[in-house]
């Protein structure tokens, strides 16, 4: 997928975009071979962000079809992380002590069986109906530590459905293949 001087590169990209967003003093210079460079078919990024005290996280991005401005993607995300952090009041000094978690979505495949899907390596979205969805990138599975059962429970929860409908054949599971970095 990108190799690590990519990543980095995308990292510094929305690092330094942030850091512009919150102090237009500070320069803000794309990388200007970066676009070409990792222009990639996918169908999604996002952003997740905890602080360096673990007491605040956030998470942006979306799923589209047939994309493949990968930068452009993260610059949409990085707008939506950067409302975000207004709105929670998050310092810019919190940004440089915290970790960020970026994550490239390259294919959405429906799974008749809930439980086919690597949690050390995937992402999983549950959908039911056309108003109840949730997803859960690769990164926040780890950070769980729960079995994928417990995953799905949770997913259901946390979009406001009763934790079990995920076994009924109207709820669906997708898994989410992803590629990810940490900064």
């Amino acid at each position: 997928m990108l190799t690590n001087n990519q990543w980095s590169s995308l990292s510094n990209h929305v690092r330094t975009k942030l850091n512009y967003y919150y102090d237009p003093a500070v320069q803000f210079v794309e990388q200007a071979d970066l676009r070409e460079q990792i222009k990639i078919k996918h169908k999604g990024v996002y952003i997740g962000f905890e602080d360096g005290d673990g007491k605040y996280s956030a998470r942006e991005g979306f799923l589209k079809e047939d994309l493949l401005d990968i930068v452009g993607g993260f610059d949409q995300a990085t707008d939506l992380m950067y409302t975000k952090f207004r709105k929670d009041g998050i310092a810019v000094s919190k940004l440089h002590t915290g970790t960020f978690y970026f994550t490239i979505i390259t294919d959405v495949k429906y799974l008749p069986n809930p439980t086919s899907w690597d949690e050390a390596r995937d992402g999983v979205y549950f959908m039911w109906g056309q108003n109840y969805r949730a997803l859960y990138l690769p990164y926040e599975i780890q950070k769980m530590g729960l079995s994928k059962i417990d995953v799905l429970d949770r997913l259901c929860a946390q979009c406001g459905v009763v934790s079990n409908l995920w076994r009924l054949p109207e709820g669906l599971i997708f898994r989410l293949l992803s590629h990810s970095y940490k900064s």
